[in-house]
């Protein structure tokens, strides 16, 4: 990952209003990993209607797409 990347990265997590890292900043892969997971289950998403990936893959489950 470049340097622009890992800065990226960083605002993107930094930004994210509702997610919070505990600060250490010790092991930036369990932090990532933490918030790729925040990410794709908690965090609503304006392409997918506001609603959560895992809420929207179970409603077009529902759905049968």
């Amino acid at each position: 990952m470049t340097e622009p990347d890992r800065q990226h990265l960083h605002h993107a997590i930094a930004q994210d209003e509702g997610y919070s890292c505990d600060g250490a900043g010790e092991d930036p892969r369990r932090e990532i990993e933490a918030w790729t997971r925040h990410c794709n289950a908690s965090r609503p998403h304006s392409a997918l209607g506001h609603l959560t990936p895992q809420k929207f893959a179970a409603k077009a489950a529902q759905k049968g797409c």
